[in-house]
């Protein structure tokens, strides 16, 4: 199949197109020759004069163009893509020799990069290609600079960019998770604003000492009792934070983390103490009924029957296939403990569906008498436990169900935070990583 190229007319020779290029690219010099790679046939140096014969004197102010020094030369990385790679351009670095007795090096050329040996042009190439999550080492490959100067680059750019303080006169609801940054418990503070979906801060550590600032600056700014809600996890130090320091705000604790605190303190504990009660039932038989063939089968259904019973519990029923559905009425069939505990959890769930918190406190109420009850009949201490963090926990759970508004955006942004760290193998640096994670998230209505 014929592809149809447009035609296009300049009145443009080619030789008037290269100079056009060259003095664009290279204001204030013109090209005297070239090399190319005798392998690829490829251009690879540029070497270029000035247009002028002399400059200004930075110190008397006079044009001079007496030279002590025409000889040295500045090799400059460029990058082009019809050489389909790295360049390098070489320019004179004369000296002067002025009447008024200066004999300094002239100015790089006003397109090099202030304190390197790069052109502006690239420099923003390399600030583009970085905005796409590329890592720097691949961009070191691809432009053939050094992996610092592509750090201090972006960093740059990040620092222009976000580095400034954030406009948080509008902020009405946010949200409080920390992440970790690195290997050894080490993690960093995130705050976003969940009408923007955007980072607003980032802070190193999970201390209360290390996010007091950000909310003493909110008090400065005068705008924390317009502060409405701040959804958190089950971290102990947040809500104490926030109480302390945004009277006005409703702290809403989101499903997801109640959810996780009852998969880690009661589901998995009842998965143990099912298996252990199966074996204590079958060794407290006498020695002949253990031989006994539907003995030892009612053994393995109450051992199989708890395997991943905490995952087929606490999800959906209808995100489960049919298999697993089966799967589930079997555990509900065969064990009544997790019987009791799917009816714990299906309750549960409902309460961040509440049309008020009143409603939501009531339905709060009966999952904290289910756990009493179920922990008396099985003698299962862990839900008892469970319950009790429920009801020191309920003002958070129930205003969650008018906040609307957990940390699962927050969430969704850790999954996002987890890439940019493995594109760049980690970060040292955590000034260069919090300006990252602001330019990243920017809101829905940044506009760049």
């Amino acid at each position: 199949m014929a592809v149809s190229v447009p035609s296009y007319r300049s009145n443009l020779q080619v030789p008037d197109v290269a100079n056009a290029y060259f003095t664009n690219r290279y204001p204030g010099y013109r090209l005297v020759s070239y090399q190319c790679n005798e392998q690829t046939k490829s251009l690879s140096v540029l070497v270029l004069e000035p247009l002028l014969d002399g400059v200004v004197c930075p110190r008397c102010g006079a044009y001079c163009n007496r030279w002590k020094d025409k000889d040295r030369k500045l090799l400059i990385n460029d990058w082009d893509i019809a050489a389909g790679g790295c360049i390098k351009v070489v320019v004179p670095s004369r000296r002067l020799r002025c009447r008024c007795g200066c004999t300094k090096t002239e100015d790089r050329p006003q397109w090099v990069l202030p304190g390197h040996l790069v052109i502006k042009q690239l420099g923003a190439f390399v600030q583009k290609l970085l905005r796409h999550r590329i890592s720097i080492e691949d961009v070191s490959r691809i432009t053939g600079l050094d992996w610092a100067l592509i750090k201090d680059l972006d960093k740059a750019a990040l620092q222009l960019a976000h580095g400034g303080q954030k406009d948080l006169s509008r902020i009405r609801r946010l949200a409080i998770d920390e992440i970790s940054i690195h290997k050894g418990h080490k993690y960093a503070t995130v705050v976003m604003d969940l009408d923007e979906r955007a980072i607003i801060h980032v802070v190193e550590g999970k201390r209360q000492v290390d996010l007091q600032p950000f909310f003493d600056r909110l008090q400065e700014l005068g705008i924390d009792k317009q502060i409405e809600s701040v959804s958190v996890d089950m971290n102990a130090a947040y809500p104490k934070l926030i109480k302390e320091n945004l009277p006005h705000a409703k702290i809403a604790y989101d499903r997801f983390h109640v959810m996780q605190q009852l998969n880690k303190q009661v589901l998995a504990a009842a998965k143990v103490f099912s298996i252990k009660k199966a074996l204590m039932t079958y060794r407290n038989l006498p020695a002949k009924q253990r031989k006994l063939p539907q003995h030892k089968r009612a053994r393995a259904v109450a051992v199989q029957c708890v395997k991943n019973a905490e995952w087929l519990v606490i999800t959906d029923q209808d995100l489960l296939s049919p298999d697993r559905q089966e799967r589930l009425r079997l555990l509900r069939e065969n064990n009544q403990l997790f019987a009791d505990l799917y009816a714990v959890t299906a309750k549960l769930k409902t309460v961040w569906r509440a049309c008020s918190e009143q409603s939501a406190l009531s339905v709060l109420n009966e999952c904290i008498e289910l756990c009493e009850a179920i922990a008396d009949e099985h003698g299962f201490d862990d839900v008892r436990k469970f319950g009790r963090m429920l009801r020191r926990r309920a003002e958070g759970i129930t205003a969650a169900c008018v906040v609307k508004f957990g940390t699962n955006i927050l969430e969704g942004a850790n999954n996002t935070t987890k890439v940019i760290k493995r594109v760049a193998y980690g970060f040292r640096d955590f000034e260069y990583f919090a300006l990252k994670l602001l330019g990243a998230f920017l809101g829905i209505h940044y506009k760049q």
